[in-house]
Formats: structure tokens, sequence, C-alpha cells
């Protein structure tokens, strides 16, 4: 239903003018797109006053003389079914939107099974995760890289509250952030950090012998984070824009965001924790953060990378000294080296205490620990190697240095954990149908076509493989095989790289190791792979030996 009710304080709140607007607007999308204007901004619209405001600024933008004419904006609102209502009202919001001139879709979730989803225990996950995953498809199907959604201030203060009473600290009381990645579409290509190739990170493929590494995705921006609800209503109420009430967001017994907004009301917070006092500390935060991230910038630039392969997922860098700064720091840039290696989707800073250890404290120098040699965190192994190390021939070094360059590579699989693995359907005859993007390991995109009798599998190269893939290659595959094998992946290396594997009465057959692009000589298929979206930051990747071409037949 319409919602008409105006407090004092509201009464009191001025809208929000076109060029707030338009500053807030450009330091999250702005940033990101001013290279193409003229793209289609997307917006995620609830129905509810914080939304519609959105809306109402975004059309204001639109119309305005000083902004691009081509800025074009679509709408999205999301039907949850969890409430029998919320179908009308859902369709309503994008009759709204449209009679405006935003033009909208309604996107259902579709709850399998379920004739109450409001009543399940784990609903509002679950809502999240169907509601960013039908967004981002959205987005996809139209275009759009980039999504507004209406985060404001109230927002932030609570969020930074819930976050305070689960006991998070540090970084994590920054609060919503302007900007970041869709979240809850892992793996979904053309959303989740994909979508788009780059192109001048490394160079051309063929100049430096790397896979092609994927970019792109759809960024999610948050131009309302400096205004207050208050000043939403006002904008509503000053544009003529409708909007929705959702009376289960004045539940206080439903969640604890509506708790927390139910003391708010009722003036039940103390003052240390007043709205004000929360905002400025997410600001003290942001800046402590933004200052940390500087000082990783600026150590990244002084690592010593002697080669980064994406073939085989694997670096070799030496750190550059941080001069007895915090543990945060040291993490957090030990976090972004791993981040270009690991399967997870996401490290924690907290996690990677142990690995600060070994690799920055210089105390442990001259010790002989195994764990100062060797050890995995995050899914990835780093390894101290010698000083005078080659690209091609680098030996075990018997105890950490402080100026040892480190191996880091997937670490190998645990018996204990299900190894990375999916199957794809063979195309019908006479046709050539590319199967959709698939992530393999967290870290490979991969694609096939193929017309074998049976799916193809797609798992990790094993001991077992070798002799046998080594003999279904040409001569230039197997001498390739052998130059990889002697540079970029040896030892366990290899057996975290995936293969495809044809099965034929029981009995599996190797027939193509995609990153290192060598295919079994008959083999009926073709194979398109790239490496996972990778950040730099100032960090300079060298290619090394990668340089030099494989053989090629004939």
């Amino acid at each position: 239903m319409t919602f008409n009710h105006i407090s004092k304080a509201t009464a009191l709140a001025n809208p929000v003018t076109l060029r707030e607007f338009a500053v807030a607007l450009s330091k999250t999308w702005g940033t990101t797109n001013k290279a193409n204007p003229s793209r289609t901004i997307g917006l995620a619209i609830s129905g509810g006053v914080d939304s519609m405001a959105l809306a109402a600024l975004c059309l204001k933008v639109k119309s305005s003389a000083s902004v691009p004419s081509q800025m074009q904006f679509r709408a999205f609102v999301i039907d949850h079914a969890a409430r029998p209502s919320s179908s009308e009202e859902a369709i309503q919001v994008v009759q709204v939107l449209e009679q405006k001139g935003i033009p909208g879709q309604v996107l259902n979730v579709a709850w399998e099974g379920q004739l109450k989803p409001s009543e399940l225990s784990n609903f509002e996950s679950l809502a999240r995760k169907h509601r960013y995953q039908l967004l981002g498809k959205a987005c996809k199907q139209h275009g759009i890289t980039s999504l507004l959604v209406a985060h404001h201030q109230d927002d932030q203060a609570e969020t930074v509250l819930m976050r305070i009473l689960a006991g998070q600290r540090g970084p994590a009381l920054q609060g919503i952030k302007g900007e970041n990645g869709i979240p809850e579409c892992y793996g979904l290509h053309g959303i989740w950090e994909s979508g788009e190739i780059s192109t001048t990170t490394f160079g051309s493929v063929e100049d430096t012998g790397q896979l092609q590494i994927e970019t792109g995705g759809i960024r999610i921006q948050r131009p309302l984070l400096g205004f207050s609800k208050d000043r939403l209503i006002a904008t509503c109420e000053a544009e003529d824009m409708t909007w929705f009430e959702d009376q289960s967001n004045q539940d206080p017994t439903l969640t604890t965001r509506n708790a927390i907004r139910h003391l708010y009301r009722v003036n039940k917070v103390p003052s240390a924790l007043s709205k004000d006092r929360l905002l400025h500390l997410t600001e003290r935060c942001h800046a402590a953060a933004t200052l940390r991230d500087g000082l990783k910038k600026h150590y990244l630039a002084k690592c010593e990378v002697t080669r980064f392969a994406s073939r085989s997922g694997t670096i070799i860098i030496k750190f550059s000294d941080l001069n007895d700064h915090d543990l945060m720091l040291a993490a957090t840039l030990l976090r972004h080296i791993i981040m270009l290696i690991t399967p997870e989707e996401h490290v924690s800073v907290s996690s990677l205490h142990g690995a600060v250890k070994h690799v920055f404290d210089q105390r442990d120098a001259g010790q002989s620990t195994a764990s100062a040699i060797r050890f995995n965190v995050a899914g990835v192994l780093f390894e101290s190697l010698k000083e005078d190390i080659t690209l091609n021939n680098y030996t075990e070094v018997p105890k950490r240095t402080p100026q040892s360059r480190w191996l880091i590579c997937r670490q190998t699989y645990l018996s204990s954990v299900p190894k990375p693995s999916f199957s794809v359907a063979p195309c019908p005859p006479q046709e050539t149908v590319w199967s959709d993007w698939q992530l393999w390991d967290g870290r490979y995109w991969i694609r096939l076509v193929h017309h074998f009798g049976k799916p193809l599998v797609i798992r990790p190269f094993s001991p077992g493989d070798v002799a046998k893939f080594r003999r279904s290659l040409s001569l230039a595959g197997a001498k390739n095989l052998r130059r990889y094998f002697a540079t970029i992946a040896k030892g366990a290396i290899r057996y975290t790289l995936p293969c495809i594997v044809a099965e034929d009465n029981g009995e599996e057959t190797v027939v193509g190791l995609p990153s290192l692009d060598l295919y079994s000589s008959s083999a009926p298929m073709k194979c398109q792979i790239r490496y996972k979206k990778i950040y730099l930051d100032g960090l300079s990747l060298q290619t090394g030996q990668e340089k030099s071409q494989p053989v090629k037949d004939g």
C-alpha cells in the first residue's frame, strides 16, 4: 500500500538535490564508466521509499541538460513470493516506474516445493541469494554491467551495529561499501568477475604464452550511502513519487535489522551507539583502510616477481621489506598475492597470521623448521627457494632467510575433500554448440564443444594419466609436454591442472590438458580456457620463460 505518514523529522528534512546526487553517482558509477557513459544502468527496485527515491533521482539525472542524453536506466523488481500480495505490488511498482519513464520488469523468485517460503528458518539468506542471482542474470541479458542499489545512511549505521553485536572488528566496521562485485553469484560467467577478456595486463596471448585472463563482471554501486532515510522520503514527496510499504519491515521480532530499527524508533539505543556516532566510526575505519590500501599498493610495486604462469597457476615472488609495519598490512599484502592463485572465493585476513610469520618475521631467519620451508594456507602452497634461482631450474632451500623467494602454487588435493569436477554433454551430430562456461577449481573458466558419444569430465590430472596421455600426443605435443613439465608444471604442480577425460567401457582416457593447450591427436573436440580475473594494484608481473612458444606440428 502507499505510505503516507510523514514523521516530524522527515517533515524537516530536505530532498536530495540533483547536484548532490550527481556528485554521489560520479563517485560510484562514474569512476568505472567514464569511457562509456551511454551504457544502460540497472536499478534494483523493491518499491520501498529508498529505491523509489533512487528511481526519482535517476529520472532527474536523465532529464538534466548537464548529463549526456544517452544515459539510460532499467529497473528490476524482485517478487520474493513471500506474501499473498507481493506479485500484485511488484507489477504496480513497474507500472509506476514506466509511467515516469523508466522501463522495468518483474523478476520472480521460484521456491521449489515451498508454499510459504517466509516460514523457512533461513529465509533471509535464501532470499538474498535468489534476489542477487536473478538480478545478475537479468543484467547480463540486457548487457548491463552496473547495478545501483538504494542502501543509505540509516542502513549503514544499522549494519555497523549488527557487526559490532556479532563481534566483528577492524575493517568490517567500514560498513557497506560504495561499490563491489555482485554478491551471491560466484561461478556465474559474465556476472561474477568475468565476461570480458583483459587486453592490457599481459599483452597478447601470442606474445606472452599466457592464457587469456578474464575481467568484467557486474558491479554493485550505492550512490545513496551519504543520505538519510528522512531525506529520501522528502525526495519522494518532492518528486511526487509513489512508494509501497512492506509491513513485515515493522515487525521487530522478524529480523535483527528490524529489531535495531525498532530500538532507534523508540529511542532505546545508548548515545554511544547513536547513528551519528556509528557513521563517524565507519569514516574512521574507512580512512584507516584507505591508508592501509595505499601502503599495500606501495609495497606491492616493490615485490619482485620472477614468473607468473597462468597456465599452471603459479607465481615465484620475492616480497618487499615492510619495514616493521603492522600485522594487518602484512596480512593484507599477503592476501593480495594469494588471491592470484587460490581456488577459494574469499580469504580472510585473520586466517593469514601464521603465514605472515613464515614470510615476513625475520626473527625466525636461520631457524630450520618444516613450517618455515613449506606451508599451506587458503588452498595454496608456499615453498621457499634459493636466492640464485633461474626461471627453469630452482632448488629447495633448507631454511628460510629474509631474502627468500617463494614459489606459490595450488595446494595438492586432499584425499578427504572431493576433487573439483564437472561434466560436459556431447553436441548433437553435425552441430557445433559450445557448452556454457564453467569455473573449475575457482581458477579456470572452461567450455567445450565435442562429439564423443558420452559426456566428458574435467577433473585434476593424476600420476596414472601421464604415460598414456603422452602416447596420445603428436611428436610436437609430446615435446611441449616435456617442456612444460620441466618448467612451469614441475613435480606435483602438474597434478593440480585440469584435464579432460573420456570414458569408454569403464576405462578413463585423458584427451586434453587445456591449460597447457595439449590435446590428443584424434580427439573430436574443441576447448576454450581462461584464467580467473586477477587484481594487480601496482604489482608488476613478468612472464619469464613463458615467452617462448610451444613447438608446432608440421
